[in-house]
């Protein structure tokens, strides 16, 4: 655990106890002032009472007084304006670039928020906050924060897709990443995304009408068929047999060759327990592309989430159906995108598209149009969302799922518990 940061967070919050300077000074805090997470002070515009004398100005928070002079903080103007240091172990005095003394304070940390931060930060086990946060928390805490997760997941999606945007210049090429992106679910969106890079538009676009070849391509530059050691050695020989994948391969290797391509190296993880590999929603993946059913122009022109669902419907192709690995036979039975997998994909990329696309058109009636749709998906389950709702958090809307897929993904997994608003409660309250 970061000192520094339990010090922030118990400055943010106002939970120490009676704050007191190092010349005997009594300090009341009035406004903590906005974290700062960037260079800088920790804290801007803070607003603190030394002996009922109102100061205004930054705040530094430090683990020793004296490495203010080790981070050259001193020499540095921007920290002239700094008029309280709350540090954990006050070893130096200190001055700033004009020679002013600053006022010092030790930030004692309740034995508590310290137990407690231990506990969610790893030291009692995974995420064990999920399990308090009916009993800790209020409903309208609950709602509050999901709303604040919702709002983050789309302003984080909108931004990336502003920044492959500035990249290509082309608005095609933007969805058409943020598409591939979104079949990684979660657990491979940098790789899907990193494929989507590899896969050049201009070669699938030659290739529309040949579903076979647009699935030769994704799967070849997925590094899936160069050669047979993609395969696990116990299927060497059925594949070799069934003739699939040479055929993909072989297809693959002349069109890699015309247009100079090269597939990725990096590695997919398990996808979810029924599908450990990626193949079958890569060809998934390529059936879309193949029928045409979703672009930038046809999304942008789509008015309802039933719309976007219909336009999202894809399976995998025949081979696939008694496969979910070359080699590997499973009873035959159709693959095709469930409700959760297509309800992801819209709010993970439809949704975020058609909101990015409205600002970069200044078209408000495009904007709107994507919270309408966000309104409007019916609720869905994500891995994220269901360790809330076996612990009685159950999302009552779709973006009560992207709320928690967010914050588990952002927060929890991270353990940056100390930014949660639940993490707040637990810490607060248990």
């Amino acid at each position: 655990m970061n000192k520094k940061d339990l010090l922030s967070y118990c400055w943010k919050h106002s939970l120490f106890g009676n704050v007191v300077t190092t010349d005997g000074k009594s300090v009341d805090i009035s406004d903590p002032g906005l974290h700062n997470r960037n260079e800088g002070p920790t804290f801007f515009n803070a607003k603190v009472r030394f002996n009922n004398t109102l100061w205004v100005g930054n705040a530094q928070i430090l683990v020793n007084s004296s490495d203010w002079y080790l981070n050259g903080f001193d020499r540095n103007h921007k920290y002239d304006n700094v008029v309280l240091i709350i540090c954990d172990i006050v070893d130096s005095e200190v001055t700033n670039s004009k020679g002013d003394t600053i006022p010092i304070a030790q930030g004692i940390i309740p034995e508590n928020v310290t137990r407690n931060c231990n506990t969610l930060m790893g030291l009692g086990g995974d995420f064990l906050c999920h399990s308090y946060v009916m009993e800790y928390s209020t409903t309208l805490v609950r709602h509050a924060w999901l709303a604040a997760m919702q709002t983050e997941w789309l302003e984080q999606k909108t931004e990336h897709l502003r920044q492959i945007y500035r990249q290509n210049k082309s608005m095609e090429d933007t969805f058409f990443i943020s598409l591939f992106s979104s079949f990684g679910f979660g657990a491979n969106d940098d790789v899907m995304e990193k494929l989507a890079n590899a896969v050049p538009m201009s070669v699938i676009d030659h290739y529309r009408d040949d579903l076979f070849q647009i699935e030769a391509i994704i799967l070849g530059q997925a590094g899936l068929i160069t050669d047979i050691e993609c395969v696990p050695e116990k299927f060497h020989d059925k594949t070799l047999m069934e003739g699939y994948f040479q055929r993909l391969r072989n297809e693959y290797l002349y069109i890699a060759h015309k247009y100079s391509m090269k597939p990725i190296s990096a590695r997919f993880k398990p996808f979810n327990r029924r599908f450990s590999s990626p193949h079958v929603y890569l060809s998934m993946l390529a059936n879309l592309i193949y029928r045409r059913s979703v672009s930038s122009s046809i999304v942008t022109g789509l008015a309802s989430a039933k719309e976007v669902m219909d336009q999202l419907f894809t399976k995998a192709t025949p081979y696939w159906e008694m496969h979910n690995q070359f080699g590997a036979i499973t009873n035959k039975t159709e693959k095709k995108l469930s409700f959760d997998k297509m309800s992801y994909i819209m709010a993970a990329s439809i949704v975020p598209f058609l909101f990015f696309y409205g600002r970069e058109r200044s078209n408000e009636e495009i904007c709107d149009r994507a919270f309408d749709i966000m309104e409007q998906m019916k609720v869905f389950s994500t891995a994220e969302s269901s360790s809330f709702a076996q612990h009685g958090l159950e999302p009552a809307t779709a973006g009560d799922t992207i709320a928690l897929t967010q914050m588990k993904r952002e927060y929890c997994q991270k353990h940056d518990c100390l930014r949660c608003r639940f993490g707040f409660e637990f810490i607060r309250k248990h």
